[in-house]
Protein backbone atom coordinates (compact mmCIF):
# COMPACT_ATOMS: atom_id res chain seq x y z
CA UNK A 1 0.00 0.00 0.00
CA UNK A 2 1.31 3.43 -0.95
CA UNK A 3 2.62 5.37 2.11
CA UNK A 4 0.37 8.36 1.39
CA UNK A 5 -2.71 6.15 1.11
CA UNK A 6 -1.77 4.43 4.37
CA UNK A 7 -1.36 7.77 6.11
CA UNK A 8 -4.71 9.00 4.81
CA UNK A 9 -6.38 5.79 5.97
CA UNK A 10 -4.87 6.12 9.45
CA UNK A 11 -5.89 9.76 9.76
CA UNK A 12 -9.38 8.99 8.49
CA UNK A 13 -9.82 6.60 11.38
CA UNK A 14 -8.00 8.62 14.05
CA UNK A 15 -8.78 12.22 13.21
CA UNK A 16 -11.85 12.46 11.01
CA UNK A 17 -14.29 9.59 11.05
CA UNK A 18 -18.02 9.20 11.49
CA UNK A 19 -17.39 7.46 14.82
CA UNK A 20 -15.39 10.32 16.33
CA UNK A 21 -17.51 12.23 18.76
CA UNK A 22 -15.12 13.61 21.38
CA UNK A 23 -13.40 16.91 20.76
CA UNK A 24 -9.67 16.82 20.27
CA UNK A 25 -7.34 19.50 21.58
CA UNK A 26 -5.18 21.51 19.21
CA UNK A 27 -2.03 19.69 20.30
CA UNK A 28 -3.65 16.29 19.67
CA UNK A 29 -4.85 17.38 16.25
CA UNK A 30 -1.40 18.64 15.28
CA UNK A 31 0.30 15.51 16.66
CA UNK A 32 -2.03 13.29 14.62
CA UNK A 33 -0.52 14.92 11.54
CA UNK A 34 3.03 14.65 12.87
CA UNK A 35 3.39 18.30 13.87
CA UNK A 36 4.15 20.13 17.09
CA UNK A 37 2.56 23.49 17.80
CA UNK A 38 3.32 26.22 20.29
CA UNK A 39 1.73 25.74 23.71
CA UNK A 40 0.42 29.30 23.38
CA UNK A 41 -1.57 28.32 20.30
CA UNK A 42 -2.95 25.34 22.15
CA UNK A 43 -3.86 27.34 25.27
CA UNK A 44 -5.54 30.20 23.42
CA UNK A 45 -7.86 28.14 21.22
CA UNK A 46 -11.23 29.70 20.43
CA UNK A 47 -14.33 27.60 20.83
CA UNK A 48 -16.15 29.11 17.86
CA UNK A 49 -15.28 30.05 14.32
CA UNK A 50 -14.81 33.75 13.68
CA UNK A 51 -17.09 35.81 11.44
CA UNK A 52 -14.20 35.82 8.94
CA UNK A 53 -14.72 32.07 8.47
CA UNK A 54 -18.42 32.39 7.67
CA UNK A 55 -17.69 35.33 5.41
CA UNK A 56 -15.12 33.34 3.45
CA UNK A 57 -16.91 29.96 3.36
CA UNK A 58 -20.55 30.59 2.45
CA UNK A 59 -21.36 27.37 0.57
CA UNK A 60 -19.93 23.84 0.57
CA UNK A 61 -18.16 24.45 -2.74
CA UNK A 62 -16.08 27.14 -0.99
CA UNK A 63 -14.53 24.40 1.20
CA UNK A 64 -11.58 23.62 -1.07
CA UNK A 65 -8.23 22.36 0.18
CA UNK A 66 -6.34 25.50 -0.84
CA UNK A 67 -8.85 27.89 0.72
CA UNK A 68 -9.23 25.86 3.92
CA UNK A 69 -5.50 25.31 4.43
CA UNK A 70 -4.80 28.99 3.86
CA UNK A 71 -7.45 29.91 6.43
CA UNK A 72 -6.16 27.38 8.97
CA UNK A 73 -2.60 28.65 8.55
CA UNK A 74 -3.70 32.24 9.06
CA UNK A 75 -6.01 31.45 12.02
CA UNK A 76 -4.20 28.90 14.21
CA UNK A 77 -6.27 29.85 17.26
CA UNK A 78 -9.34 28.42 15.52
CA UNK A 79 -7.83 24.98 14.88
CA UNK A 80 -10.10 23.14 17.33
CA UNK A 81 -13.21 24.93 16.05
CA UNK A 82 -12.27 24.29 12.40
CA UNK A 83 -11.53 20.64 13.13
CA UNK A 84 -14.89 20.27 14.88
CA UNK A 85 -16.71 21.92 11.98
CA UNK A 86 -14.98 19.75 9.38
CA UNK A 87 -15.62 16.67 11.53
CA UNK A 88 -19.33 17.48 11.57
CA UNK A 89 -19.42 17.90 7.78
CA UNK A 90 -17.58 14.60 7.30
CA UNK A 91 -19.93 12.84 9.75
CA UNK A 92 -22.92 14.12 7.78
CA UNK A 93 -21.29 13.02 4.49
CA UNK A 94 -21.27 16.61 3.24
CA UNK A 95 -17.49 16.80 2.88
CA UNK A 96 -15.00 14.25 1.59
CA UNK A 97 -12.66 13.26 4.46
CA UNK A 98 -9.65 13.54 2.14
CA UNK A 99 -10.37 17.24 1.56
CA UNK A 100 -10.58 17.86 5.29
CA UNK A 101 -7.44 15.84 6.02
CA UNK A 102 -5.35 17.51 3.35
CA UNK A 103 -6.53 20.98 4.36
CA UNK A 104 -5.72 20.31 8.02
CA UNK A 105 -2.32 18.89 7.15
CA UNK A 106 -1.34 21.80 4.92
CA UNK A 107 -2.83 24.39 7.26
CA UNK A 108 -1.17 23.10 10.42
CA UNK A 109 2.16 22.84 8.62
CA UNK A 110 2.09 26.62 8.17
CA UNK A 111 2.26 27.31 11.93
CA UNK A 112 3.92 24.17 13.25
CA UNK A 113 7.24 24.30 15.06
CA UNK A 114 8.93 21.42 13.22
CA UNK A 115 8.58 19.43 10.01
CA UNK A 116 6.30 16.38 9.95
CA UNK A 117 7.59 13.00 11.14
CA UNK A 118 8.61 10.58 8.45
CA UNK A 119 7.06 7.14 8.91
CA UNK A 120 8.86 4.05 7.62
Amino acid sequence: MNVLLRVVAIFSVCVLSPNTSSALGAEQIAEAFGYSISPLISQQQRTELSPDFSGRFKVLNDLRVDALSSYIGAHPLELEAIHGYLQQLVNEALLDPEIALEALDLGIRQFSMRPPRISP
